[in-house]
């Protein structure tokens, strides 16, 4: 955090720690007889590998009322044991926590900032935006408990603008009242009518001329 603060950085392939791509080979199974099944077909999959001591910084923003910084630790902790991502059955997105600690995100960017620098994907509020610049990112929302397993899964994709988006704010004393941005997504379920997306994210203000 102390180099985030200072704005040290480095760019392209002198980051140190790149991640790793590889392949790696994998089989389907049959979850009724836990075998490949007949014509064993194995395949090849890309995978990304962080080296060993590799040093990865996550933003969280809760609501102390709702949930303690003691759960939230826990909490990763545990994930951080059994892994995290859609291979940890395999052994992947196994972490440690190295450090915990509060972060005004505020104190990170400019002093007179006239954007904001968006940490997560979000949807951005209508009429709250003088303009943006962003990549756009579809996110396809899965249902969660029975639904995941029902005929009908998924939820309507949701278009959403990507992390690492600038927004600038009409109103910006009226924007940095609260310290997230972006708005939640309904009607995205043809079984569930209260499903929703959450389209939040943390940010950081920065100022950026543009010509």
């Amino acid at each position: 955090l102390a180099d985030l603060a200072a704005c040290r950085y480095c760019a392209g392939d002198d980051l140190p720690g790149l991640p790793a791509e590889y392949l790696r080979s994998r089989n389907s199974i049959n979850r009724l007889t836990g075998t490949t099944g007949e014509g064993f077909a194995p395949y090849a999959q890309t995978e990304t590998l962080y080296p060993a001591g590799s040093r990865l910084t996550v933003f969280v923003g809760i609501d102390e009322d709702v949930l303690s910084r003691e759960a939230l630790r826990s909490g990763l902790e545990k994930i951080g044991v059994t892994g995290f991502g859609r291979d940890a059955s395999t052994g992947m997105g196994k972490f440690g926590i190295v450090s915990f600690q509060d972060v005004n995100l505020a104190e990170f960017g400019a002093k007179n900032p006239n954007a904001f620098y968006t940490l997560g994907p979000c949807v951005p509020e209508k009429k709250r935006y003088r303009d943006a610049l962003f990549t756009p990112f579809t996110r396809f929302g899965k249902h969660g408990d029975r639904l995941a397993v029902s005929g009908k899964p998924f939820k309507n994709p949701v278009i959403m603008a990507d992390e690492g988006a600038l927004l600038f704010p009409a109103d910006m004393a009226e924007c940095r009242t609260r310290p997230y941005l972006g708005t939640a997504v309904t009607g995205l379920s043809k079984v569930l009518d209260t499903a929703v997306a959450q389209g939040y994210s943390l940010f950081i203000p920065v100022r950026l001329e543009v010509n």
